[in-house]
């Protein structure tokens, strides 16, 4: 019955159409509604960090080369000299660790040479026999020379530290002496240092061509040592107070980290950590930048953490992915991949509204630089402009005349002031009505009206709804099995 009523209604109203043709009302080319562009992702975009630079083993070594010549020390005239003290030397751990067959010590009083060492191992430990020749009248002070064939450099120890005594012995086999040759060297404040590494909070994973090393700038300034899976350091200051950290080279990958903590060097003979307390080193890739960030209000309210995702990207390409930490506070370390001054934009999805949102240019890369903490985050400055990532269902029926006259070729949208928010499916119901089916996109800081505005491919005129409606996140207005039946007027 309702197929036959409207059958006669639609021919009642053409006759209406026909009988007003005269007038020569305007018509209307059908308008090209569009929904303004959204963010919405469908589905967690899985961001991926584009790769580090790769590279070769570093090979990291301290420079210790000089510049002097091959000494041509020789032992006095002992008829000159009838008295003498002995020597017995070691030398100091980091010097033994560059040690070399060509390598010469000797003894002077002043600027002459009193004696010339000579090299003897015992029990795999080499050390330096020196008899001391000096005259019976002899009150000065003993300095020893050790010279470095591998590197060039002439050491001297501090002569004041060891006065000439007739007879005397200075060192034993048991117990030899270490004078501080250091002191004249390029690297005269040495240290130790104490590290643990959990392989669990690697980027990388261990391999036996790895590398490590303590770095000030450029320049390696340890020598690595492995104990029973222990790690420690001689570390090499120029002067106390220096700051450094450590990098490790991934054979694995072929890139170098650098750890996140920094350190200053200790006093000579003083240690960072301790062997029954080392310090624990984390590592980011070489070059990076740390940002502690967190999503600020309106869009915390919808935040997952376990589900949704942080990313920074320069140039439209992904160079970092955030690490969440708990308490809203994600961990973005950014690759060193761009030059400093390079503007970083944060992407943040959330996964409760499927959304994407962007804070354009929110960080300026600068290499090693930390921005905010795990306790003080930095709040992302995300743009909510012209974003409307809530969205609402509707279902509209027109009434009256339009009831009768709409169809598939006719287009309903929905808009906030000037911005299209939604364009509506048609179809019709199991009654044959045509309906209008709507999701619409609303702003997340709310307090908006909808209004509709309808073509008619029959007419080929713009209506307009004659009532609006609040924007509400989530809710339905009207459904299929109960439209909301509305009056359309003419624009």
């Amino acid at each position: 019955m309702m197929k036959y009523l409207n059958i006669i209604l639609l021919a009642l109203v053409g006759m209406s159409i026909a009988s007003c043709s005269d007038d020569e009302e305007p018509t209307y080319p059908r308008p090209d509604w569009s929904a303004v562009p959204e963010d919405f992702a469908n589905g967690n975009p899985n961001w991926t960090a584009a790769q580090d630079i790769t590279g070769n083993a570093p090979a990291w070594t301290a420079d210790f080369s000089g510049n002097d010549a091959t000494p041509v020390w020789s032992d006095p005239d002992k008829s000159i000299y009838p008295t003498s003290m002995t020597a017995v030397v070691r030398l100091t751990p980091v010097l033994e660790h560059f040690a070399a067959d060509a390598d010469m010590m000797a003894a002077f009083i002043g600027n002459e040479c009193r004696g010339v060492a000579q090299a003897v191992t015992v029990d795999g430990v080499k050390l330096f026999f020196i008899q001391v020749k000096a005259a019976s009248s002899e009150n000065g002070n003993v300095e020893f020379r050790y010279f470095s064939s591998r590197f060039g450099r002439i050491y001297k120890s501090v002569a004041a530290d060891v006065a000439y005594v007739i007879n005397k012995i200075y060192g034993t086999v048991d117990a030899p002496a270490y004078p501080d040759f250091e002191q004249s060297g390029k690297y005269p404040c040495i240290g130790k240092a104490y590290a643990s590494i959990d392989a669990s909070l690697l980027p990388f994973s261990i391999d036996n061509g790895d590398e490590i090393a303590a770095i000030v700038g450029t320049e390696c300034r340890s020598i690595a040592h492995r104990d029973n899976n222990r790690l420690w350091f001689d570390l090499l200051g120029t002067t106390e107070g220096e700051s450094f950290r450590f990098k490790y080279y991934s054979a694995a990958n072929h890139c170098t980290y650098i750890s996140e903590q920094s350190f200053e060097m200790p006093a000579n003979g003083g240690s960072v950590g301790a062997p029954d307390a080392p310090v624990a080193l984390t590592f980011v890739p070489d070059g990076s930048m740390t940002a502690y960030v967190t999503v600020g209000a309106p869009v915390s309210r919808f935040a997952n953490p376990d589900v949704d995702a942080v990313a920074a990207f320069a140039n439209g390409v992904c160079i970092g992915t955030g690490e969440y930490l708990g308490n809203s506070t994600y961990k973005l370390v950014m690759k060193g991949l761009v030059a400093d001054g390079t503007s970083i934009d944060v992407k943040y999805y959330c996964n409760s509204l499927d959304y994407l949102f962007t804070a354009p240019a929110n960080f300026t890369f600068a290499n090693t630089s930390v921005v905010g903490s795990e306790l003080q985050p930095s709040t992302v400055a995300l743009n909510l402009t012209g974003k409307h990532p809530l969205q609402m269902k509707a279902c509209i029926a027109p009434k009256s005349m339009l009831e009768v006259l709409a169809n598939g070729s006719d287009i309903m949208a929905a808009f906030v002031g000037n911005e299209c928010r939604g364009v509506a499916q048609v179809k019709s119901n199991a009654t044959g009505q045509a309906i209008f089916l709507f999701t619409i996109n609303g702003s997340i800081d709310g307090n908006e009206q909808v209004s509709l505005k309808l073509y008619s491919s029959t007419t080929q005129k713009l209506y307009e709804a004659n009532v609006t409606f609040a924007f509400e996140p989530g809710a339905e207005y009207g459904t299929e099995a109960s439209p909301r039946s509305i009056e359309f007027v003419q624009r």
